[in-house]
């Protein structure tokens, strides 16, 4: 950005590079308009370049996943743009080309309010299993230490199967055990936020596990989360976030012993990105300062542990204050 606002003309032909081979902390801050979109959209544009681009080199093996939370950025995917005569001569100004880019994958939750913009769209949903018994009580609005909060912690608990519905927590909630240990009238107002979540239609104990598609190596994705409430947004953000790290830094710890050692890696593992970027536009909605959200946690833990997995994170926002200080704290480029 500062190059392309320079007053000198000469200075067109200077290119900023990003090392997307080492892990990063990145944080965009500005007022609205000021650009946090566009470098935002920069950046994700150099990570699905494909091989002798002229905007980035060697990250097709890369997996990026941008979470798209004002929908700004499906136009990634479009695959026919047509250039009008004013972008062509910038581009030749910088002395580029219109370089084709691997076309990411937009994914949209299946979830009510969530509108579909493109019929190439995958829908997703989530399975109750995906989802922390703390998760479960910051999407409910509950606190742990409250009969509540303790009723639906261990409706969830009970839960030891991959693909239960959220009408299995409810049939707990109505048995013997249940009522040994929780009252009707607390039992009936868990049941009733559980009917709040089925509502949204966001939650399927079938649903394919969309983690398994983010993190493969090459996958370039684009999530779009702007049609939904503040509170299934952070949730899907936590949900793939945390399934990042647990996939990501056994996966990365396996490949360094297998330089180090010669070894071979299963193929599973080989699947697993060997660098993962997560981009989170207008980040103080997902990691607010000021209040628990399902990602909160999540960030901060990404954050923390995501040098040693692999794992890269670009955060941008308006309002640099309003982030919780440990998610921001560890940016290395600012």
């Amino acid at each position: 950005m500062v190059n392309e606002i320079a007053l000198g003309k000469n200075r067109l032909n200077w290119g900023v590079w990003l090392d997307s081979s080492f892990p990063h902390v990145m944080l965009i801050v500005g007022k609205r308009g000021s650009g946090k979109s566009y470098d935002l959209g920069i950046i994700a544009e150099g990570l699905c370049a494909k091989s002798g681009s002229d905007i980035g080199r060697g990250n097709e093996d890369m997996a990026m996943i941008l979470f798209d939370t004002q929908s700004q950025f499906w136009t990634l995917a479009e695959t026919e743009v047509q250039m009008g005569s004013e972008q062509s001569t910038l581009i030749q100004q910088w002395g580029l080309t219109a370089t084709t880019i691997i076309t990411p994958t937009v994914y949209k939750p299946r979830a009510k309010g969530s509108y579909s913009l493109d019929t190439n769209e995958i829908e997703f949903g989530l399975r109750p299993s995906d989802l922390e018994p703390d998760e479960w009580l910051v999407l409910m609005g509950l606190e742990r230490f409250t009969a509540m909060g303790q009723c639906m912690t261990k409706a969830r608990n009970a839960m030891t199967s991959v693909d239960f519905s959220i009408e299995d927590m409810k049939e707990w909630l109505n048995s013997d055990e249940a009522a040994d240990e929780h009252g009707e009238n607390t039992r009936d107002a868990v049941k009733w936020r559980l009917d709040a979540q089925i509502d949204t239609g966001l939650f399927d104990g079938n649903a394919e596990d969309i983690c398994s598609r983010l993190g493969k190596k090459g996958a370039k994705s684009i999530i779009g989360l702007a049609d939904l409430t503040e509170d299934l947004k952070t949730l899907i953000v936590a949900v793939i976030m945390r399934k990042l790290i647990h996939w990501a830094a056994p996966a990365q710890r396996k490949r360094k012993r297998a330089n180090l050692r010669g070894d071979s890696l299963d193929s599973e593992d080989l699947q697993i990105a060997p660098r993962i970027w997560s981009l989170i536009d207008e980040a103080h909605l997902i990691c607010p300062s000021d209040k628990m959200t399902p990602a909160r946690p999540v960030v901060v833990d990404y954050v923390k542990r995501g040098r040693d997995a692999g794992l890269s994170l670009v955060l941008a926002t308006q309002q640099p204050s309003a982030i919780d200080t440990a998610a921001i704290s560890q940016s290395d480029i600012v």
